[in-house]
């Protein structure tokens, strides 16, 4: 039963046609000042709230991973989530008022 259904599976799947153009490209470049700007903005909203160490321990994000998300360093999604939800700013609101 499982082998017919993973058979007519691929097989349709095989056959589906897109119309969808190709997602457009980041360049490296345009990446890192995109990480840079979301790096810069996380750091700012954290200092206006508290230290680095303070927020280590309520967030429980060891304080060389926030370094590294103030730097602007490439981050887990996870980890900004939760850096996002231990400024207490909903998500929208953080990227709304991110220069």
């Amino acid at each position: 039963m499982n082998a017919v259904f993973i058979i007519l599976f691929c097989d349709m799947i095989s056959k589906r046609k897109t119309n969808a153009p190709p997602a457009p490209q980041i360049s490296a470049q345009q990446l890192e000042e995109q990480l840079r700007k979301i790096g810069n903005h996380l750091k700012a909203c954290r200092k206006n709230r508290t230290t680095q160490e303070r927020f280590s321990y309520e967030t429980k994000i060891s304080k060389a991973a926030i370094l590294k998300c103030e730097q602007g360093h490439d981050m887990l999604l996870s980890t900004l989530l939760r850096f996002i939800n231990g400024l207490e700013i909903p998500i929208e609101e953080f990227f709304a008022t991110m220069e």
